[in-house]
């Protein structure tokens, strides 16, 4: 019963995210989401910033490789 209610929230957070539609079909940048597969979780906040158009208010390449920075390279915690 617990990997149904796994199942069920991730097919939920996959669709609020517009990454499927409500056949399970892939949409938008879900393509991007599934290459990226190695670098999960990261993967998923990638594309949720170029949906909410987040690059767009970033005007520098500094900041933008910043972001890219955190969200790809290893640091411990």
């Amino acid at each position: 019963i617990q990997t149904r209610f796994h199942s069920l929230f991730t097919l939920d957070f996959l669709y609020r995210l517009n990454l499927i539609d409500r056949h399970g079909n892939l949409i938008g940048l879900a393509g991007l989401l599934t290459h990226l597969h190695y670098h999960e979780p990261a993967n998923i906040l990638l594309v949720y910033l170029m949906d909410t158009r987040y690059f767009h208010i970033v005007e520098d390449g500094v900041g933008i490789m910043t972001v890219f920075a955190y969200l790809f390279t290893y640091m411990p915690w």
